[in-house]
């Protein structure tokens, strides 16, 4: 397994596949990953998407990414 200084690439597709099949904890992992960069570069856009998507479903941790967000002007 190489790493690179990211996440293992198991573990990302392990967070991708669980997303896809609605688990809402690992979408709001997927929004914070996308924001903070876990995964390369920061994409704000995708950050926003997966995290509009589990905070609409009251998800806590989606919605403090969010408020987050709004706080730096995101």
């Amino acid at each position: 397994m190489e790493v690179h200084g990211l996440m293992a690439d198991e573990n990302w597709v392990a967070l991708v596949d669980n997303a896809a099949r609605g688990d809402l904890d690992a979408i709001a992992d997927l929004a914070e990953a996308y924001y903070k960069g876990t995964f390369g570069q920061t994409d704000i856009i995708k950050a926003r998407k997966w995290g509009m998507y589990a905070a609409k479903r009251g998800h806590m941790k989606a919605i403090a990414i969010l408020a987050e967000m709004e706080s730096k002007g995101m």
